[in-house]
């Protein structure tokens, strides 16, 4: 609840944005409307929390995964880490198919309309985690980068560059051991699959990043971090005032 945040001086915790779902995922759309997955709907609400209308309802019950929307506005792109499956979710309520199985997915970014990138630890627990592009349309994956650590959050900026959040195995990971990594979007378009020498580290200090998002008009970077602690989900406005210009 906005009534139990402390915002820092300059920013406001606004009130009558409650998330409907506490347990599920959800993309943010341009006028504040969001897709939520809750582990079996697919379902579309306003800016003010309201149910709308449901886009998909499985047939079990799922662990939430990644969740995208695509930019041309067609559908949604829905992971759940159950079992790893990615699927592609249809915006006019005509379904869901299956695009593709990357267990432990974590988060998801659209390069471009059928083009997204998925953080996803396929190989398991304590061996590293992959950034794979996937074809919305086709199911077709690719590896773009292997890293160290579990599954992070993704996020590009205007130009392509790719932010990565990378995580530690252990856990809960130290206070202030968390960094934010740039991959450059020229890398990302190389035939060579990326490792954590490919990436600029950007800041440093931070507790594990949990989210990242980007600024469209001014570039800035905000993320959210997760202590697990009694300081559970705190977003961190201080790195608003950084701003990678390459």
């Amino acid at each position: 609840a906005a009534t139990q945040d402390s915002p820092s001086s300059g920013y406001l915790a606004e009130v009558g944005v409650d998330n409907p779902l506490p347990w599920s995922t959800f993309a943010t759309l341009a006028d504040g409307s969001r897709f939520h997955f809750d582990g079996a709907t697919v379902a579309l609400h306003g800016p003010d929390g309201a149910f709308i209308n449901s886009l998909h309802t499985f047939p079990t019950f799922f662990f939430t995964g990644a969740i995208a929307v695509d930019p041309s506005g067609d559908s949604v792109l829905v992971g759940e880490s159950t079992t790893g499956d990615i699927y592609r979710v249809e915006m006019d309520g005509s379904g869901a198919s299956l695009l593709a199985n990357l267990p432990y997915n974590y988060d998801a970014v659209y390069e471009g309309p059928g083009s997204a990138l998925v953080s996803a630890a396929t190989c398991g627990f304590s061996c590293g985690n992959d950034i794979i592009r996937i074809d919305t349309l086709t199911g077709l994956t690719e590896l773009v980068a292997q890293v160290s650590g579990p599954s992070g959050p993704v996020a590009l900026s205007a130009t392509g560059d790719l932010y990565y959040g990378p995580s530690l195995d252990a856990f809960p990971a130290p206070a202030g051991s968390g960094e934010l990594w740039l991959f450059a979007a020229s890398s990302l378009s190389g035939s060579g699959v990326l490792s954590d020498s490919d990436a600029t580290v950007i800041t440093t200090g931070l507790d594990i990043i949990s989210s990242i998002a980007v600024d469209s008009a001014f570039g800035d970077v905000v993320v959210a971090t997760n202590t697990y602690d009694s300081n559970f989900s705190v977003v961190a406005d201080a790195l608003t005032l950084l701003r990678y210009d390459g």
